[in-house]
């Protein structure tokens, strides 16, 4: 998962993602371990790796692959550093797990209007299995409005398949060439799998985000605190006496002082 410095309710982005992952975890009983591993933080224990260089998200999970592999877990989450939202984490699990046929990896969905599609990665499902028929990362024309969420579940098998890229690549480049390593979870994975049955669709119509913009990090922290709202009401600030007077959802930072005139 890519860390960002952006701040939403407070918290950078990774904070966030940690809270729904250790939500999931907790779901598993900490004290009994976790048949899973997430790819950065597991119940409450957090890692930072770094690449060497860009791998692009498939080469990182390679690169990093004796980490994640730890605890021989049967499956594991990825999750892109620049997408925010309330995570189905539980939901994507359960149904990933209930599959009839097994899945080497499970992406999140949900719907985009026909204009936006074009941005993010496109997907053509089977509507009766969710098998993912057809896979293009942001086309030039319109595919579908099913989009990617940049949300995955992935199984182990799938080292053994980006080992396979990352070897024919160190056999066809010479050894001074850069960026053989880098291998991108979609277009050299997901597109090639399209239609195999190895790839499915979770679709979900809970809130979703990019952050690419100042405009969609404005967006997205109205969500979060909307969303902590329902979850961590406690930590959003109340008018009171000697206090601000408060409308709607609002985060006032332990360090900050605001004058109780304020509004």
């Amino acid at each position: 998962m890519t860390m960002g410095q952006n701040r939403f309710w407070g918290l950078y982005i990774a904070s966030h993602r940690c809270y729904h992952c250790t939500t999931l975890a907790l779901e598993f009983g900490i004290d009994n371990g976790l048949d899973f591993v997430l790819l950065i933080c597991c119940a409450i224990v957090c890692l930072y790796l770094q690449e060497y260089q860009a791998l692009g998200t498939a080469g990182g999970i390679y690169h990093f692959r004796d980490q994640i592999s730890s605890g021989n877990p049967d499956h594991f989450f990825v999750l892109n550093g620049d997408v925010c939202g309330d995570f189905p984490l539980k939901e994507m699990l359960d149904f990933h797990t209930t599959l009839s046929s097994p899945s080497l990896i499970t992406i999140m969905g949900t719907e985009a209007t026909r204009q936006q599609s074009t941005m993010y990665g496109c997907i053509v499902e089977d509507k009766d299995t969710h098998q993912i028929l057809h896979y293009v990362e942001k086309p030039s024309t319109f595919v579908s409005t099913l989009v990617n969420c940049g949300v995955y579940i992935c199984s182990p098998a799938i080292f053994k398949r980006v080992g396979e890229i990352f070897n024919s690549r160190q056999d066809f480049y010479s050894d001074d060439s850069e960026g053989t390593e880098s291998i991108q979870l979609e277009q050299d994975i997901l597109m090639p799998i399209a239609g195999t049955g190895q790839a499915f669709v979770y679709s979900t119509d809970r809130w979703w985000s990019q952050i690419k913009t100042a405009g969609s990090a404005i967006y997205a922290n109205r969500h979060y605190l909307q969303l902590y709202h329902k979850l961590k009401k406690d930590r959003l600030a109340i008018s009171g006496p000697d206090k601000p007077t408060i409308a709607g959802d609002v985060y006032i930072h332990p360090s900050a002082y605001v004058d109780s005139s304020a509004v």
